[in-house]
């Protein structure tokens, strides 16, 4: 930790709720303004193991999303310290972060996609159409109306029988 402070790498994160791991990364590569496509893995796999330490015990029952992240995370950056293997000019390496940024970017899609219906659903509740219904507190209407009907005219019946 006290290296963390002199690197200034250091990003307090601990107050924060995240509803996945996914929405954890999206904040770091965020807050840590990098460019999606050029992660640099070894600082946000710190970060990202930083926050799970710092996790309270009611939010044990997800850290298995967040632990399967984390071992994702340490994977790829394995792969990335391992040496490369000399290939041909028509031959591409392919970067072992690219699967984890399509997940993100799938991710934020999602994210931006469900603040749309959102904001939609909030200003449909703000629309009244013309020649609506109303809605009134009459005996007449609700869902014992046909009941209280029939009951009725059974005891006309009876009355005039």
């Amino acid at each position: 930790m006290a290296d963390d402070a002199r690197s200034g790498h250091s990003v307090k994160i601990e107050a924060l709720d995240f509803e996945g791991p996914l929405d954890l990364l999206v904040y770091l590569v965020q807050k840590n303004e990098v460019d999606i496509w050029d992660i640099p893995i070894a600082l946000i796999t710190e970060q990202f193991l930083a926050y799970l330490q710092g996790m309270t015990p009611e939010r044990l029952e997800s850290a298995g999303d967040f632990l399967l992240m984390a071992a994702t995370l340490l994977r790829i950056k394995s792969q990335m310290l391992l040496p490369r293997p000399q290939l041909d000019d028509e031959e591409e390496i392919e970067d072992p972060r690219r699967e984890l940024v399509l997940k993100i970017l799938e991710y934020q899609q999602f994210r931006e996609i469900a603040g749309q219906l959102r904001d939609h659903e909030s200003a449909g509740r703000l629309v009244f159409a013309r020649g609506a219904p109303r809605l009134t507190a009459s005996p007449r209407h609700g869902p014992n109306a046909a009941l209280r009907a029939r009951r009725a005219r059974g005891v006309r019946r009876w009355r005039c029988g």
